[in-house]
This record gives C-alpha cells, structure tokens and sequence, in this order.
C-alpha cells in the first residue's frame, strides 16, 4: 500500500493534501516494520484480539464494543478495578484519625501484654463499633516490631484512602496477616 501511495505520489509530483492517502518515505517505513510485532491472543495487552482485514467493509462493531463497555445480553462483565474506579474523598483529618486508631489499637495491644507479661500468643479483643481479635503470635511482639508494622500500614493507607470507619478493620487484619506469616 505504501508503494502504492508513493507511485501516485510520484505521478502527480506533488504530495497528496489529505493525510488517508499519504505516503510514509522509505526510512519510516522501515522503522515501523522493524518495530512490528504480531499480535499475540494470549497476551494480556492483546485480548481480546479482533482481527480485521484492510479490505473487511463490515469489521465485528458490535463485539469490539461488548468487549470495552460490555453488554446486558452478553455474559462479558467488565469489572470495575483501581484504575475505573473512582479513589473516595479523604477527609482533611483522615491522616488524623489514620493515626489515631491505629495507636488506639497498639494501645489496647499493649495493655493487654503489660497485663500478661511474659505470655506469648494469645487474643486480644480490640474494642470499638464491633469486637475485633488480634491472634498474637507465639513469640513475644515488642513495642518497635508494632510499630514498624504500624508504619507500614500507615505508608500503605496514606496514598489510597480507605473509608475512615474501615480503617480499624483493616489494621487489625493486616497485624493478623504479618503475625500469622511470622
């Protein structure tokens, strides 16, 4: 096509004024076969993979469009993800009360190890708008090991706001998950 598009080009001798019919010059063209690569239906980028010929007048409108947006009819679900979705609103004291409960909980942690010294393991009832556990490991957790977790958490939590009434849940849950790895 391209060969084409220059032999016209050349025969009127001058350049084609509409963009649809111009010609690439030959080192562009080139480059962009060199940089060809062949679509591959297995690869996440590619699928799913619609192949459409050149001289195809009725290429599959319909299912390219089931496939992007999805269709009540059709089985296809697109689910919604961190990129569709749209982050909630953090407050202005969200990195506040981020803080806060997460020591609220250290705290109660804390309360309960000075009230059993020397214990390892064990539950310890994390108090609030519902009763929450945290499973302690069998080895004794320090101040500084809670605290490093609670700065994790904390890094974790400052960039992707979760609801504020959520962050007690997800604080005791991820200290259940590095107690429970540990």
């Amino acid at each position: 096509m391209n060969e084409e598009r220059i032999a016209k080009q050349d025969a009127e001798g001058q350049e084609s004024g509409d963009e649809e019919g111009k010609a690439y010059d030959k080192e562009t063209w080139e480059n962009l076969v060199f940089r060809f690569e062949e679509p591959n239906a297995m690869a996440r980028w590619d699928s799913p993979l619609f192949t459409v010929l050149h001289e195809d007048s009725t290429p599959p409108f319909q299912a390219i469009w089931d496939a992007l947006i999805g269709s009540p009819t059709s089985k296809v679900v697109v689910r919604p993800n961190q990129a569709t979705v749209a982050r909630t609103q953090s407050g202005q004291d969200y990195l506040y009360e981020l803080d806060k409960v997460t020591q609220g909980v250290l705290n109660q942690i804390l309360q309960w190890s000075k009230d059993h010294p020397g214990e390892g393991g064990g539950e310890v009832s994390i108090e609030g708008k519902e009763e929450l556990i945290v499973e302690l490991p069998a080895n004794v957790v320090g101040l500084p090991q809670l605290q490093r977790m609670r700065r994790q958490f904390i890094g974790l939590n400052r960039q992707n706001a979760v609801p504020v009434e959520r962050i007690r849940i997800g604080f005791v849950g991820f200290l259940n998950d590095n107690f429970e790895s540990s």
